[in-house]
């Protein structure tokens, strides 16, 4: 008997493994891209860095952080949260 092995394409891979679902996950969310919605659900303090007619990518400047927090950050924006 063998065994039949499925081959993960990288739109299924992007189906389930998401930066939106690891942001969720995080303790404090430094940076990311959501859509519109998404955004204007959130806190008004945040810092827009680009949108456009679907999507936004923010800054969270008020750091708050305790002992072991999981940070989640755009990888194109980390220094500048290095740098706060």
């Amino acid at each position: 008997m063998t065994e039949s092995k499925e081959k993960i394409t990288i739109n299924q891979l992007k189906k389930y493994f998401r930066s939106y679902d690891l942001a969720k996950l995080s303790d404090f969310i430094f940076s990311e891209t959501v859509s519109i919605d998404e955004f204007n659900k959130k806190n008004k303090n945040f810092y827009e860095i680009s949108k456009d007619n679907e999507l936004v990518t923010y800054i969270n400047p008020i750091v708050s952080l305790s002992d072991g927090d999981i940070v989640f950050s755009k990888q194109n924006l980390l220094n500048r949260y290095l740098n706060y």
